[in-house]
């Protein structure tokens, strides 16, 4: 589907909303990984591009929707990386869930 993974140059690829951009909620003429479009084309498989660390971060959220927290206390007791992930990850998985409803109601 996406290319997996070597000679993947030349697939058609799929499009993500540009990391740079969709947190400020604004395109910027200026960003260098999208151009002012607010969307980066992939060719990689999406798997093969993730760190350790985003995948860390996948999986906790996958956690935090569920409602269960890595510490005992609540978002005070939460590191500042963590929040902030939690936030971008919510946004990204709002957009995604708007995308599905509309690609349901147009068939």
């Amino acid at each position: 589907m996406f290319g997996c993974d070597p000679g993947s140059e030349g697939s058609p690829g799929y499009s993500l909303y540009c990391p740079r951009c969709v947190p400020s909620g604004k395109k910027n003429p200026k960003c260098p990984k999208c151009e002012g479009t607010g969307k980066v084309t992939m060719t990689r498989c999406p798997n093969r591009c993730m760190t350790p660390s985003a995948r860390q971060m996948f999986s906790a959220f996958g956690w935090y929707q569920q409602g269960q927290l890595p510490l005992s206390g609540g978002m005070l007791d939460q590191a500042h990386s963590y929040v902030k992930a939690m936030e971008i990850l919510s946004v990204l998985d709002g957009m995604h869930q708007k995308i599905q409803i509309e690609k349901n109601q147009n068939g």
